[in-house]
């Protein structure tokens, strides 16, 4: 696995990538990026990054519930290092890559699955998955 300075560069590319292709994500997953699109964006980058880094990472959806309801977020996870592209919906940084488990711990009812594999689930990567990977990874 790359070191965590790799996978900063990496992610930061990335997630500049997304910012400065909005227009071009599928509107239906992403219209308000990065509102909103956690999950599918955290699902891509997973591929992405097992793709090009050869990481394995996990997708994990955390829920917390206060006076508003329940929110959720998405994020994956290689090993103990969290990476997160999304965050700055809640007022974080816009790009996240870290050990430090405080905020994200705020999320105490996590679910950490594998992420949707283009090859178990074409039909999403048809749908949402291409075009997001497209545009974050510029390839």
């Amino acid at each position: 696995m790359p070191d965590i300075l790799q996978l900063q560069e990496y992610v930061a590319a990335f997630r500049a990538r997304l910012d400065a292709g909005r227009d071009q994500l599928p509107q239906d997953a992403c219209s308000n990026f990065p509102t909103g699109c956690c999950g599918t964006v955290s699902e891509v980058l997973a591929e992405a990054l097992r793709r090009d880094l050869g990481v394995a990472a996990a997708y994990v959806c955390g829920r917390r519930y206060d006076d508003n309801g329940t929110s959720t977020h998405a994020w994956i996870e290689a090993g103990d290092i969290i990476i997160d592209v999304t965050a700055d919906q809640f007022g974080q940084p816009a790009v996240i890559v870290t050990r430090d488990r405080s905020w994200h711990d705020t999320w105490p009812n996590q679910e950490h699955r594998a992420y949707i594999d283009p090859n178990t689930d074409p039909a999403w990567w048809a749908r949402y998955g291409t075009r997001v990977l497209t545009v974050g990874t510029g390839k």
